[in-house]
C-alpha cells in the first residue's frame, strides 16, 4: 500500500471517461459532452421533488444519458434510492438463472431485472415501498415510541445549541464597545487626528446619498460615472473652498469645547458632504486606473438582482 503512487486527477478522470464511454449506447467522444444531475438538500421535500424529476426524465429516455449524480442531504435520500436500485437491477440481471420457480415471482423478478434507468423499468413497487417508509427519521410514531422521544430530544438539543450560539454572538457584539471606551476617552485630545472622524462621516453620507440616488433614478445617474470625474473634481474644489472660506470668515472651530453655532456648522457640514459626493466620479476614475482586470468599473454604487457590488461595470 505504501509503495503505490497516489492517483492524480488526470488518471482518475481518464478511467471515468473509459467507463462512461463503455456504458453509452452510442460510441462518441464523451470527454466534452459529460452530463451531470444534482439534487440539492431540503429533507423529504427535496427527496420528493427529486423523485418527480427522475420520473419525468425516465419516459423520455434521458436517465441513461446522465453520467454523474451529485446529491446532498435530502437529495441524497432519493439519490441513494436510485443508485441502490440500479445496483440491485444489475445484480438480478447478472443472476438471471436464479429466478424463483413460481411463475408470479419469476415474472416480478424479471421485471425488476430490467435496467433501472430504462424507459420500460417498473418503478411502481419500489416507489410504493419508498412512500411507506418515507418517515425515516421516526419510523415508529406514538407517545411511548423510542423514535418519537429520540426526535424530541434531538430537536430540543439542537434548538438550545443554536439559541446559545446566537445569544453568545449577541453578547460578544454588545461587549465590543467596552474595550473601545479608552479610545473614545482619549480621542477628544488627539488634535487634528479628529478630522478622521469627519472624513469617515462624509464618505458614509456621500456613499449612501449616491446609492439612493442611483436606485431611484431609472437608467443611472450620468454624474456618478467615471467620465464625469473632471466636473466632479471641479465641483468638489468649489464646495470645499466655500466650506473653508465660510469657516474662516465666521471663525468657526469644529472641535471647540464650548457651544457650537449651528447656523455656521450646518452649511459647512452640507458643503463637506457635497464635496464628498462630487468626489465619487473621481474615485471611480482613480480605481479604474489601478484596476487589475480588463473590465474596470465605470460607475459607482449600484445593485443588481442577487448581487450587491459598490461598483458597476456597465
Amino acid at each position: 500500500m505504501g509503495s503505490e503512487e497516489p492517483s492524480t486527477w488526470g488518471t482518475v478522470f481518464d478511467d471515468e471517461v473509459v467507463k462512461i464511454t463503455s456504458r453509452r449506447a452510442i460510441k462518441e467522444p464523451v470527454k466534452e459532452n459529460l452530463v451531470g444531475l444534482a439534487f440539492s438538500g431540503g429533507g423529504i421535500r427535496s427527496a420528493t421533488f427529486g423523485l418527480g424529476v427522475l420520473e419525468g426524465l425516465k419516459p423520455l429516455g434521458l436517465l441513461k444519458k446522465i453520467d454523474y449524480l451529485s446529491t446532498v442531504s435530502g437529495g441524497g435520500y432519493i439519490g441513494a434510492w436510485l443508485s441502490a436500485n440500479c445496483k440491485r437491477a444489475a445484480v438480478r440481471k447478472a443472476a438471471s438463472g436464479e429466478a424463483p420457480a413460481d411463475p408470479a415471482d419469476k415474472a416480478a423478478y424479471e421485471r425488476a431485472s430490467v435496467d433501472w434507468l430504462d424507459e420500460s423499468a417498473n418503478w411502481r413497487d419500489s416507489i410504493a415501498h419508498l412512500r411507506r417508509y418515507s418517515n425515516y427519521l421516526s419510523p415508529q410514531v406514538g407517545f411511548f415510541s423510542a423514535d418519537t422521544w429520540s426526535v424530541a430530544a434531538i430537536w430540543i438539543r439542537n434548538t438550545l445549541l443554536v439559541q446559545l450560539t446566537v445569544i453568545l454572538a449577541i453578547a460578544v457584539a454588545l461587549l465590543m464597545p467596552r474595550p473601545l471606551s479608552a479610545i473614545f476617552q482619549v480621542w477628544p485630545h488627539v488634535g487634528n487626528w479628529r478630522w478622521t472622524t469627519v472624513v469617515l462621516f462624509v464618505v458614509a453620507v456621500a456613499g449612501i446619498a449616491g446609492n439612493q440616488l442611483r436606485h431611484n433614478r431609472y437608467g443611472g445617474v450620468p454624474f456618478l460615472r467615471s467620465t464625469s470625474w473632471a466636473a466632479g473634481l471641479a465641483a468638489a474644489m468649489i464646495c470645499s473652498g466655500a466650506a473653508v472660506g465660510l469657516g474662516r470668515v465666521s471663525n468657526f472651530h469644529p472641535f471647540t469645547d464650548g457651544p457650537i453655532d449651528w447656523k455656521v456648522a450646518a452649511p459647512i457640514s452640507f458643503l463637506l458632504v457635497l464635496t464628498g459626493f462630487c468626489l465619487l466620479p473621481a474615485a471611480v476614475k482613480l480605481i479604474s486606473k489601478i484596476w487589475p482586470g480588463d473590465d474596470p468599473p465605470k460607475e459607482i454604487i449600484t445593485r443588481k438582482a442577487g448581487y450587491r457590488p459598490w461598483l458597476s461595470f456597465r
